[in-house]
């Protein structure tokens, strides 16, 4: 009895994860056949930012857990890690990229949600591009930098970056892009699934960031 129940969280985020793949690829490539209906700046923009949050990034945060049936197929943590981060960069190359081509072209912004969440995340972003060698060099920063603080600080950055960037991305789906190409019962559908996804993404880094505080807070 005991195994059992020691086995069946593993189990249900098995099948969660399993899930979670079919949800982010039908949500991406349902978002990408939109946008291929029309090939002007608005459509690169919506593509680019949807492959690299809800498909990219998305899937860089579930290759660390150890439940993903993906991960079992790489050998060890360090080896998921980099992966991770590879699936990060290239994500995080395309939202920036995708942002950018909007920003240029809108002659208002930071006048919705939409971009005003966006423009954060990406910013955000940026910066954990820039910080994140820290998190690579943490045991040799260790005289400067707590190493259980630095990680701490990359994963709540990262956590926060997601959710402002899938919230951004939810507003986007009630945009005439979709809405008037589908439906309102539509955008709001791929917002249930983008959001449930977004949870099974972030169920494994807030495990992770609740035990890094509460080791910093132990060591003081």
């Amino acid at each position: 009895m005991t195994t059992e129940g020691t086995q069946s969280p593993g189990k249900i985020l098995l099948a969660a994860y399993s899930v979670n793949h079919v949800i982010v690829l039908s949500v991406t490539g349902y978002v990408l056949y939109l946008a291929g209906w029309e090939l002007n700046v608005t459509s690169l923009h919506v593509g680019l930012c949807t492959v690299g949050y809800v498909l990219l990034m998305s899937e860089g945060l579930m290759v660390l857990a150890s439940e993903n049936p993906l991960s079992r197929q790489l050998n060890g943590y360090k080896t998921r890690n980099h992966v991770h981060w590879c699936l990060q960069i290239i994500g995080g190359s395309l939202s920036i990229a995708g942002t950018l081509i909007m920003f240029r072209i809108k002659k208002n912004h930071f006048k919705s949600i939409h971009g005003i969440l966006g423009i954060t995340s990406v910013a955000i972003m940026i910066f954990l591009g820039i910080s994140g060698a820290s998190v690579f060099y943490a045991y040799q920063l260790r005289k400067i930098l707590k190493p259980v603080g630095t990680k701490a600080m990359h994963y709540s950055l990262g956590i926060s970056c997601f959710i402002i960037g899938i919230v951004s991305q939810c507003y986007g789906y009630n945009k005439k892009w979709i809405t008037e190409k589908s439906s309102q019962d539509i955008a709001t559908f791929c917002i249930v699934l983008t959001a449930t996804s977004a949870l099974i993404c972030l169920y494994r880094p807030i495990v992770s960031l609740y035990r890094q505080i509460s080791v910093f807070l132990l060591r003081g």
